[in-house]
């Protein structure tokens, strides 16, 4: 995948997130703050000597740097380290901080819904709604969600893992996370928005949810007419067919299902 001699690209990382991953950090968060408060648990604290730091500590230190670093609300870019001649998107939550090719960190990606899934609290309640509003607009599909905003330069939304040209932003499935849409990534920002709207009140509660029905109704379609009885890995852009895709995929189903949880 993406390692073509002909293209160039054999051996070069073709998305490399090798910043401070969103998703990480808001999944890293929501276990720290979890452990924190569970009295049983014996190792409250990290580290050794001066740079020893309680759970519940390193946990408030996650919440209140966030914002900061990640919320991009207007052409001027974060509050930290800015970057504003990088920003080609607002009201959403960067990808990363300090990727190695920086402008990557401002790419709307659908990753930061995962961390607003699974802790909602990490973020100004206001600015949550705001971007998952954005990812409904530029990166939902009919199925599943476009790994790359379609407006970004770098979009490539048809994945080809069989392609064998010179292009080395396509060849041998390159694009692999540069714009097709993945089902699985849907649960998460579907139970982001259950989640942030929770918090805002009973009508954005009740417009989550009616968003969260009308996106599922289009995976109920797909099951009714799939000769696999499932959802697949991802879809082309628009939701057309990907032939390189896994046909039925087991994650694509588990989100789905843990959104329906949610609102039970």
């Amino acid at each position: 995948m993406g390692s073509s001699e002909r293209a160039g690209n054999k051996g070069v990382p073709s998305t490399p997130r090798d910043g401070s991953a969103v998703e990480i950090v808001g999944l890293s968060y929501s276990c720290i703050k979890g452990l924190s408060v569970i009295s049983t648990y014996p190792y409250q604290t990290v580290g050794s000597g001066n740079d020893t730091i309680s759970l519940q500590d390193w946990a408030t230190k996650i919440k209140l740097n966030f914002e900061d670093y990640f919320w991009i609300g207007s052409k001027y870019g974060s509050r930290v380290e800015p970057h504003a001649e990088l920003v080609n998107c607002t009201k959403m939550y960067k990808d990363s901080v300090r990727s190695g090719n920086l402008f990557t960190d401002y790419q709307l990606r659908p990753n930061f819904p995962i961390a607003l899934a699974v802790a909602p609290d990490l973020v100004v309640a206001e600015h949550g709604w705001s971007a998952l509003k954005t990812v409904l607009a530029r990166l939902l599909g009919p199925l599943g969600l476009a790994t790359l905003d379609p407006e970004d330069w770098a979009y490539r939304g048809d994945y080809d893992n069989s392609n064998q040209s010179d292009d080395p932003n396509v060849a041998h499935g390159a694009n692999y996370h540069q714009g097709p849409e993945w089902v699985w990534p849907v649960g998460f920002f579907l139970r982001a928005l259950v989640r942030i709207g929770a918090r805002l009140g009973e009508a954005q509660l009740a417009e989550a949810k009616e968003i969260v029905f009308r996106v599922i109704s289009k995976h109920y379609e797909h099951l009714e007419k799939s000769t696999w009885l499932g959802l697949p890995e991802l879809t082309n852009r628009k939701g057309s067919f990907c032939r390189d895709s896994n046909p039925i995929q087991a994650w694509s189903h588990a989100t789905l299902l843990d959104t329906l949880y949610d609102i039970e």
